[in-house]
């Protein structure tokens, strides 16, 4: 009769230190990647406002590029909640393109940074362009789909003008976020609100 097999080593406890230091490296970037952009960030300044050494950050991080790809894994799940609404029998798109509005015009932290990476990533050579235009061409194309279902028999616009509409609908998302934050007056929710009413009613 053989021996039982050993039983398999408990899984490592990540270490409370560890894990705080890479939370505050995150934070760091967060704040810098916001103030200077991706571009004005460097690993010192990162390293430097998270109070750890570079060798300290480059234990957590080899590259700045690995530091905003964990970045923006914190934020992941906005606007999937769009794209997913296509597994769920009954979901409406627009419903959760507003609360992704209301959700962001209450974090102003958060539109901030998505904003000012946006603007960044037009250069051709920035690491989020293509990023960008996946997020863009991935949402409308849901999007379209799912004001194609709603149009009335006859409707009076054609398939390639509802993805025009899908398209100014994050447009419109994206500008009434870029005017909340430069302090102009602004009620982005209900403003959204109207936009999306109006295209309900021309559906």
């Amino acid at each position: 009769m053989s021996a039982p097999a050993p039983a398999p080593a408990p899984a490592p406890v990540p270490n409370s230190r560890g894990v705080q230091r890479r939370l505050d490296i995150l934070d760091a970037a967060r704040a810098l990647f916001t103030e200077t952009g991706f571009r004005g960030a460097t690993m010192a300044a990162i390293a430097g406002r998270a109070g750890v050494t570079h060798a300290g950050l480059l234990y957590h991080f080899a590259s700045k590029e690995d530091v905003l790809e964990a970045v923006l894994t914190d934020a992941r799940d906005r606007g999937r909640s769009i794209i997913a609404a296509d597994e769920r029998p009954g979901a409406d798109h627009l419903d959760a393109l507003e609360h992704l509005v209301a959700q962001n015009a209450g974090d102003p932290a958060w539109s901030r940074l998505f904003s000012v990476l946006l603007g960044e990533s037009v250069a051709l050579d920035h690491p989020l362009r293509e990023r960008m235009a996946e997020r863009y061409d991935s949402i409308g194309e849901s999007l379209a789909g799912h004001l194609r279902t709603l149009r009335t028999e006859g409707g009076a616009w054609s398939d390639d003008e509802v993805a025009g509409v899908a398209r100014v609908l994050m447009a419109v998302m994206d500008g009434l976020q870029f005017q909340q934050l430069t302090g102009a007056r602004s009620a982005m929710s209900a403003d959204f609100a109207l936009v999306v009413e109006a295209v309900r009613r021309s559906l």
